[in-house]
């Protein structure tokens, strides 16, 4: 029984397929069957290369429903244990307007600037959103 069972929760394509059912539910709106299913998925899988994607995701659920603060807490976290990540720009970007929603506005502007400091080459569309951000909430 138990070698089934590690059997049903090893490797990269089970790895793949929890994923992928969890960001079908982020897609759909089923936040909490998206956050138990990416709960599950960081527990069977700490060593995955989507484990980045799925704290950032996880994080994204708490901002769509309006918890700010659970989405800064779980934004930073993500940042800190993936901060080479695909998602580590991304994540630093949401932590900012996620501190600004709770009145963090000097955090939130510490956060956003930590984006050029480390991503100094980015001119892309996210660039563009971090300088509108920090023209928004008048950091200096």
């Amino acid at each position: 029984m138990q070698s089934q069972t590690l059997g049903t929760l090893g490797g990269h394509k089970g790895a793949q397929k929890l994923y992928d059912s969890a960001f079908a539910d982020v897609r759909a709106h089923k936040y909490a069957d998206a956050q138990a299913k990416f709960t599950s998925f960081l527990q069977r899988y700490p060593d995955s290369r989507l484990c980045a994607n799925a704290e950032y995701w996880m994080a994204e659920i708490y901002y769509a429903q309006g918890k700010y603060k659970e989405a800064a807490r779980a934004f930073a976290t993500g940042y800190q244990k993936y901060p080479k990540s695909s998602k580590a720009e991304d994540s630093l970007y949401k932590l900012g307007l996620s501190l600004s929603k709770i009145d963090r506005v000097n955090d939130a502007c510490l956060s956003l600037k930590q984006i050029h400091k480390d991503f100094p080459h980015d001119t892309g569309p996210l660039y563009q959103k971090t300088q509108a951000a920090l023209q928004r909430y008048n950091c200096h």
